[in-house]
């Protein structure tokens, strides 16, 4: 399917965590932070968190290589992966596997927090 949304479900509920700025920002980040939504997901984040939801932990690998992500650019779920370990919703788990290149890929697992 070209819709992602379409195979997910989005029913789930989800715990966000705020955006937050780093103290060496600048007073524009602090101001974007400040501003963000704290009860949205884009569209894209909401799709890589309900896979992970599903399958529980994987690799970006895994991620990349999943149906529901056929038709975008692997950099585009990785980085959504990337806007959700930042905002607390999964995490590294400590594990590595190895990918198809023979090299070690962390192991990423929901956060404690998220249901």
């Amino acid at each position: 399917m070209n819709c992602v949304q379409a195979e997910l479900d989005f029913t789930a509920p989800v715990v966000i965590v705020p955006a937050r700025a780093r103290s060496t920002d600048p007073d524009t980040s602090h101001d974007a932070a400040d501003s963000f939504s704290e009860h949205k997901l884009s569209e894209l984040q909401g799709a890589v968190l309900a896979w992970f939801q599903k399958h529980r932990r994987g690799t970006d690998e895994q991620l990349e290589n999943a149906p529901e992500f056929a038709n975008l650019a692997p950099s585009t779920a990785r980085k959504r992966r990337t806007d959700l370990a930042e905002r607390g919703l999964i995490r590294d788990s400590g594990e590595r596997a190895i990918n198809s290149r023979n090299r070690k890929m962390v192991v990423w697992e929901l956060a404690e927090a998220t249901p």
